[in-house]
């Protein structure tokens, strides 16, 4: 059992620390977001300087300094309709699955996060099938060491309208809240808990 997680969101289209001046140790996993993106039931890069295949590439470097303890995920965005076409059927899923196999063989990751806002509606079914049929495949492909994650928006309407959370705790190795969700123009005020009482 790990004792110590932290999940670290680099953004690849803005960086203001480049991977290999990020300090040895303090992430354990790196989730890179911002060029990655779904789009024709597939994966598309959108390549620049700092990002794309080349932010893939100096995470792995960066993985090897770090004795190959630093876990790297590419973290998938996309619009709303672009994440409807992939998970509308089981045809669709089963391509858009095939794609993101096919990207993580030829990437070298540990494994893929998701990141939609937000599956409602009908969504929130399809969402957690197309999770369980691409758990299905990456356990076949992988085995038990490539990880399954995605971002949910941490409001509890958005929880209970656009995610089977339960059902996906158990399909996902982690859920990353989006706390800055949390306080915008619909909800005034943020609650807080002492994290160091009981």
């Amino acid at each position: 059992v790990q004792s110590y997680l932290l999940g670290c969101y680099y953004d690849y289209n803005q960086p203001l620390v480049l991977p290999e001046q990020l300090p040895i140790g303090v992430c354990t996993h790196v989730l890179l977001i911002g060029a990655i993106i779904v789009k024709n039931l597939g994966v598309n890069i959108i390549q620049h300087p700092y990002n794309g295949l080349n932010a893939l590439q100096s995470m792995r470097n960066y993985r090897i300094r770090d004795s190959n303890k630093l876990k790297v995920i590419p973290s998938l965005i996309g619009d709303d309709i672009e994440w409807q076409i992939a998970i509308k059927d089981s045809k669709s899923r089963m391509k858009f699955i095939v794609s993101l196999v096919e990207f993580a063989k030829s990437q070298n990751i540990d494994g893929l996060d998701f990141d939609w806002e937000y599956p409602c509606g009908t969504y929130k079914s399809l969402y957690s099938q197309f999770i369980e049929e691409l758990r299905i495949v990456i356990q076949k492909t992988f085995g038990d060491e490539f990880l399954l994650t995605t971002a949910v928006g941490a409001g509890k309407y958005t929880i209970d309208n656009c995610y089977e959370i339960e059902r996906l705790g158990q399909l996902l190795d982690l859920i990353h809240l989006m706390t800055y969700d949390y306080h915008s123009k619909i909800f005034s005020f943020v609650c807080n808990r002492d994290v160091h009482r009981g």
